[in-house]
Order: structure tokens, then C-alpha cells, then sequence
């Protein structure tokens, strides 16, 4: 594995925190997912042309030219899922000058105090599961082989962690903020063209956002692009299945079980175990 993967694999340790997500190999990070495309907001047709909502319908933090207030909308973003179910999906794509893709997925499932994280990166092989609580939890790799080992990672965290990230992207001025509608459901859409960002790494370029909040504030759906040295790349934060989420300890966590807490033990198969 050459440094440029090898790079690209070590910003997605997930002990590392989703603020990798804007460090790493390319001064940005991320992964894709295969999304449920039935839970997924996707715009309207044509034949719903979009308006441009009254202040008064603006979620919090936004106004005609974009987010205000990030602060307030973040806070409104996390009291729609505080006591809630939901599953985030965090997806990227990232294809180099020479024409290499590559493609990592990342998704939590959210139920109470307890959170199941599944990463994939295709292109290397590799799948890892965290089963987290507030306590700490488990995790299971599957890279030559299956392995498992405890981690001191709390699950609360990560809520906090990925609204930060994701935020980070939403246009604050001069974008275009439209009111749309999905199966009867009222958006607001906002859409930068391509410029720079306050909080993105100056090597960015041609940065477009296309957002989707639901008028409590929940940044229900983003789809990031833009070019950074050269390569291409697309990034998504995606909500759905909120409050109808559940997440129970997989059987594999009777294995991780038995693992030395300090992970000294860490126990290995050449099955699913």
C-alpha cells in the first residue's frame, strides 16, 4: 500500500474523530455510502418549481442570503434528534488526476446511548464496526482476517462531532435560499455556487454546497463538491430514519467480550465470529 493510501486509511481511524473529516491527505475528508435512495431528500421536479420562503419560515440561524447563525442552527439541528432515533450516513468520493476512485463509507445508527458505526472502504478491503455506549464499547476489523478489541470511545460524542463538520460547509452569504417540497414535506434549500469557505483549508477550490433543512432546523441532507490539488471530489452528510432507528448489541460483541480492555489481547479468526 503505497503512502497515499496508506495516508488516506489513517485519517478515517475513527479514534481520530470526525474532525478528520476536514484534515488529512487533502485537506479535507470524508466517504461515501451506498444510500437508501427511499429515505434520501432529492430535489423536486421541475413541475414544483421552488420559492423563495418568507423570514418567517426561515429555519434558525438562516436568512435569505444563507446561515446567520451557525451556532443557533446547530443547537436546532441537535434538539431534532435529542431523545430521537436516526441513522447519518457520511459519504465521499474522491477521483485523482490519474483517474483513480476511491470510496469509503461511514454510518452511524443511533438509538439512545447506543450507536453502531460501520466503515467500508472498498477499495482496500477493509470493513470496521464500532458498537459504542456511553461507557466505551467494542470494535470489530475485518482486514486479513477478523479481529476484535475494546475501545474507550463514547457514542454521545460523535453527535456533536459530526454536526461540526458538517456545518462547516454551509454557505453563511450570498446563496440561494428556496423553499421546496418532498411528499408533501416543506425544505429549505440552500445552494452556494463555487467560492471559499470561512473554516475550509485555503487549498480548497470551487467548493459548492446544495443543503436541505426541514423548518425545525434539522440539516436533514448535504452535498458538498470541489477540486483540491487537482483531484475531484464529493462529499455528502445524509439523515434519515429519525425515530425509527434501533440499535441492539451485534452477537460479535460477546466475542469482543472476552478481549483485555486494555486491548493487549486482541483475539483473531479467520471467520465471521
Amino acid at each position: 500500500m503505497g503512502s497515499t493510501r496508506t495516508c488516506h486509511v489513517n485519517r478515517f481511524v475513527l479514534g481520530l474523530g470526525l474532525a478528520l473529516l476536514l484534515a488529512g491527505c487533502s485537506g479535507l475528508g470524508g466517504s461515501e455510502s451506498s444510500r437508501d435512495t427511499a429515505h434520501t431528500v432529492t430535489p423536486v421536479s421541475v413541475e414544483a418549481p421552488a420559492t423563495t420562503p418568507p423570514a418567517r419560515l426561515f429555519p434558525p440561524g438562516v436568512t435569505a442570503d444563507g446561515v446567520a447563525n451557525v451556532d443557533r442552527l446547530a443547537r436546532a439541528h441537535r434538539e431534532t434528534l435529542d431523545n430521537r432515533s436516526y441513522v447519518l450516513a457520511i459519504s465521499r468520493t474522491e477521483r485523482s488526476v490519474d483517474g483513480e476512485v476511491t470510496r469509503t463509507n461511514l454510518t452511524f445508527r443511533r438509538d439512545g446511548n447506543r450507536t453502531l458505526v460501520v466503515e467500508t472502504l472498498p477499495w482496500v478491503g477493509s470493513v470496521r464496526y464500532w458498537y459504542l455506549t456511553d461507557d466505551g464499547g467494542y470494535r470489530r476489523s475485518e482486514i486479513d482476517g477478523v479481529s476484535y478489541d475494546t475501545v474507550e470511545l463514547e457514542a454521545g460524542g460523535w453527535t456533536a462531532r459530526s454536526v461540526r463538520t458538517m456545518t462547516r460547509f454551509l454557505p453563511s452569504g450570498d446563496a440561494t435560499v428556496e423553499t421546496v417540497y418532498r411528499d408533501d414535506t416543506r425544505y429549505t434549500r440552500l445552494f452556494s455556487s463555487p467560492g471559499a469557505r470561512p473554516g475550509v483549508a485555503s487549498e480548497v477550490e470551487g467548493l459548492t454546497t446544495t443543503a436541505y433543512l426541514t423548518p425545525a432546523g434539522r440539516v436533514e441532507h448535504v452535498d458538498v463538491s470541489y477540486v483540491v490539488r487537482r483531484n475531484e471530489v464529493s462529499l455528502s452528510f445524509d439523515y434519515r430514519a429519525v425515530g425509527e432507528t434501533t440499535v441492539s448489541p451485534p452477537q460479535w460483541t460477546r466475542r469482543a467480550g472476552t478481549v483485555d480492555p486494555a486491548g493487549r489481547n486482541s483475539s483473531t479468526a479467520n471467520g465471521s465470529g
